[in-house]
């Protein structure tokens, strides 16, 4: 792959020559006819450079966050994953109840990563769209999506597995607290941490969330078990 192509399509993206999610893709696609290189081979590139630009040697510390309203939500986790517009179309799923986005993919906020490594929880209660409930946190799985994009100020997915990549949930409203755990437990994600807003620690990281996730994992296989040997 050619190095200064990438890098001079990170150029233009950076220098706002690229601003939109559109022009963004024509442009790749332009580039790969141009230079003979397969689209998606290029395009992976691309997104490679930018998610190392952004997040460097922490990007396995680095929480991403999506906020919804509770409706949304309840959809959500009986879908299982947030999904794109034409994620949701090939599924035959309704996307007449969606607002308006600049994105036809789903978007997110993060962790701000300064140039010192030091992270800045990219949290904050009560900002975001409006109607917001619940917030989404996912942890480094997240980047293990294919068609994850750092490129502009919104990472995007067109699809993205809830139990594989959230680590917790921040409810925003109490009295939602019991809807939402009943729900996470009817789909099995009860693993997945529920926090008040107010008792979310910002600090926590990516990588402890993981942990959490797992030692819950771990005690509810355990329970499972002690439960067939007293039947």
């Amino acid at each position: 792959m050619d190095e200064k192509l990438v890098n001079s399509i990170v150029t233009m993206v950076n220098c706002g020559s690229l601003k939109s999610e559109t022009d963004y893709y024509r442009y790749i696609k332009s580039a790969a006819v141009k230079n003979n290189i397969p689209y998606e081979r290029l395009l992976g590139e691309v997104r490679k450079a930018f998610k190392e630009r952004k997040f460097g040697s922490v990007i396995e510390l680095v929480k991403h966050y999506h906020a919804t309203g509770i409706d949304s939500f309840e959809n959500i986790i009986n879908d299982g994953y947030l999904l794109s517009r034409d994620e949701r179309k090939k599924r035959g799923i309704s996307t007449e109840h969606l607002h308006w986005s600049a994105s036809n993919n789903v978007q997110f906020t993060h962790d701000i990563v300064f140039k010192d490594g030091t992270i800045k929880s990219g949290y904050v209660k009560g900002v975001g769209a409006s109607g917001v409930d619940v917030v989404f946190v996912f942890g480094k799985h997240i980047f293990d999506e294919e068609s994850y994009d750092a490129s502009h100020m919104y990472p995007t997915v067109e699809k993205l597995s809830i139990k594989e990549a959230c680590v917790a949930i921040i409810v925003e409203k109490k009295e939602l607290y019991s809807k939402v755990c009943d729900l996470l437990k009817e789909h099995n994600l009860d693993v997945i941490s529920v926090f008040e807003a107010e008792e979310w620690d910002p600090t926590l990281s990516s990588e402890e969330l993981e942990n959490i996730k797992e030692k819950n994992k771990k005690s509810k296989m355990k329970d499972f078990i002690s439960g067939i040997t007293v039947r």
